[in-house]
């Protein structure tokens, strides 16, 4: 699709997975801004290590590197102040708030 040069029109990809959703012009914005939403209510830290992984994985072709580079990004996450609220607010049936510190079980 690239080296061709040729322009495609949305419903061209609507339902090859390729994309995820295919709106109406008048409504991109608003969804785009919605999946921003979404995305940027996840924990900093997480979102972080998930493009990381995804640069640094991308074109990686041994898979025991791939996977020791996940286990230590998993490692981190689980040391973070956003993971101890996630699983708080897991537990007490809550939506995570990542922009106040969670509370410590001492």
């Amino acid at each position: 699709m690239c080296l061709t040069g040729k322009l495609y029109e949305a419903a061209d990809f609507d339902g090859t997975g390729l994309v995820n959703r295919v709106v109406p012009h008048d409504d991109l914005l608003r969804e785009a801004l919605s999946v921003a939403e979404e995305i940027a209510a996840n924990a900093s830290p997480s979102l972080l290590l998930i493009k990381d992984l995804l640069t640094r994985n991308g074109t990686c072709d041994d898979l025991a590197e791939v996977g020791r580079r996940e286990h230590e990004a998993l490692a981190a996450a689980y040391r973070t102040a956003e993971h101890r609220e996630a699983v708080s607010a897991f537990m007490e049936k809550r939506q995570p708030d990542f922009g106040a510190p969670a509370k410590s079980k001492t």
